[in-house]
């Protein structure tokens, strides 16, 4: 599928995946995060980072290509842009990415995460992605 692309688009996608796993972990229980009959779960978080570079891999509009695929209403939301627990998640991951400090510390804060653990999610991420 993605031959013709560059390796780090794929390594891109891996680290993504597995940062937003290890950050399921250490979000709060719900009530602060939740929208009501919406829970954060891990796999979801793992689906969302590694399918948020799909549209560079297949070169189609991000729209496009999760209409083709069933996931959680609240992942292809995230990915499309709209606000949600897991669009917070996101926007946390692209800060750290891009060492927007102001971003990352704002949505930490929406997450109601302290900052510091975004860093091991990081390393966790890393090492996890390297091994594949």
């Amino acid at each position: 599928m993605a031959s013709d692309k560059p390796h780090e688009l794929i390594r891109t996608a891996l680290t993504r995946a597995f940062f937003c796993e290890a950050l399921a972990p250490i979000l709060p229980v719900p009530a602060a995060l939740s929208v009501p009959g919406v829970s954060i779960q891990g796999s979801d978080l793992f689906l969302m980072g590694l399918l948020s570079v799909t549209d560079a891999i297949l070169d189609r509009p991000m729209v496009q290509v999760l209409d083709t695929l069933p996931i959680a209403p609240e992942v292809r939301a995230a990915l499309c842009g709209v606000s949600n627990p897991h669009r917070d998640a996101y926007e946390l991951l692209l800060a750290y990415e891009r060492a927007d400090w102001p971003s990352l510390s704002a949505a930490s804060t929406r997450l109601g995460i302290d900052e510091s653990a975004v860093a091991d999610c990081e390393a966790k991420a890393r090492q996890a992605a390297s091994i594949c």
